[in-house]
């Protein structure tokens, strides 16, 4: 969801592995993420990308593969069943293929919420084990509170950590780039 959709999105592009993918909250044409009333995360585009193509047509690459496509009504990804998702199913539908692919839309904000990936775990359901249903009812899960979950992991690093850090995330410098 969010940055991770994007990352999705840029790996239906060119990777050949994936099977299935759902990109959530975060498709869009790049002008819709980047002109929206908020700065948006720019480390997410890659440089210059718009001068040749755009989401849409990115994501149209990977038809004839099963492709879900979730937004909702209160951010960028709003206009995207009117705007992008039709260019994108009529390649799927060249393919004989427009089964494969999907948008749905909810009414919330910038979010994944739990009907979004109850949607998403059905979806892959269908297309990786061959099960076909509506949703998959996400089992409930306890939340633990803040104080209790920083307990759980390691400390904060220190000085004293650095050099252990250092070893195992070398320097690079700009001119190495």
């Amino acid at each position: 969801a969010s940055g991770g959709g994007q990352q999705t999105m840029y790996l239906m592009a060119v990777e050949p592995r994936i099977a299935a993918a759902a990109p959530t909250v975060m498709i869009s044409y790049f002008e819709r993420i980047i002109a929206f009333d908020v700065a948006h995360c720019y480390c997410n585009h890659v440089p210059a990308i718009m001068r040749y193509t755009d989401k849409p047509e990115m994501c149209a690459a990977f038809a004839p593969k099963p492709a879900l496509y979730m937004c909702d009504t209160r951010d960028w990804t709003q206009w995207f069943p009117h705007e992008g998702f039709p260019e994108i199913k009529r390649i799927y539908e060249l393919y004989g293929a427009g089964d494969r692919v999907q948008c749905h839309q909810w009414d919330v904000g910038h979010d994944y919420t739990k009907a979004m990936r109850e949607t998403m775990y059905a979806f892959f359901d269908r297309w990786l084990k061959g099960q076909a249903h509506e949703t998959e009812p996400e089992p409930e899960v306890e939340v633990l509170p803040p104080e209790e979950m920083a307990q759980m992991g390691p400390p904060e690093p220190t000085a004293k950590d650095l050099p252990r850090i250092s070893a195992i995330f070398p320097t690079i410098s700009i001119s190495q780039i």
